[in-house]
């Protein structure tokens, strides 16, 4: 009897789906990632070896050396990844790997609002040095609060840039004569 390896389509399509018809379902995706990133971040300070940290380290540098949003995009999405992989936990890094298009174009669509507002770049590089520097010193308790904290940001920065684009839409829909139509309810 052989076990047939589980793609990662047949994880992520469902998911993929769900994204594409409801896509106000962000807010969950954000809250999941919060309750998966830190913990991967506690277990990666406990866990974490030599190479882990180098990159981790590696990772951090090319945040500070960024000069462009495209180019601190990849460097955030590449310590996430790394922080997964630390974790040393097989089936969290493969469900992370095979959500990683979803973690790369959310971090890339907050990133692109995010950078409007100018001390959001530095809070975020604080935030990503924070569960670095963490995992590096072995602190899993400080590691996890960090990385909690940093998505909870994100999560917040997201529904405060969502509802400002959503009344901004109303408002362009009223300038352009249409009617006042209210987006639907979460359910």
């Amino acid at each position: 009897m052989r076990v047939a390896t589980l793609g990662a389509t047949a994880f992520t399509d469902p998911l993929i789906t769900l994204f594409a018809k409801h896509p106000e379902i962000g807010d969950d995706y954000l809250e999941f990632r919060g309750v998966v990133e830190s913990h991967a971040a506690a277990m990666a300070a406990k866990r974490a070896n030599h190479v882990d940290h180098g990159r981790i380290r590696d990772c951090l540098r090319q945040i500070d050396a960024a000069n462009e949003p495209a180019q601190e995009d990849e460097a955030d999405i590449a310590l996430h990844l790394v922080i997964y992989e630390a974790s040393h936990n097989k089936v969290l890094l493969q469900i992370m790997r095979a959500l990683s298009s979803n973690l790369k174009s959310d971090v890339i669509q907050n990133r692109s609002h995010m950078f409007n507002i100018p001390e959001m770049r530095e809070v975020l590089r604080n935030q990503h040095h924070a569960i670095g520097e963490a995992i590096l010193r072995r602190d899993p308790e400080t590691a996890q609060h960090a990385a909690h904290e940093h998505l909870a940001y994100i999560r917040q920065a997201s529904n405060k840039i969502q509802a400002a684009q959503t009344e901004l839409n109303l408002s362009l829909r009223r300038l352009n004569g249409g009617g006042i139509s209210l987006p639907a309810q979460k359910q």
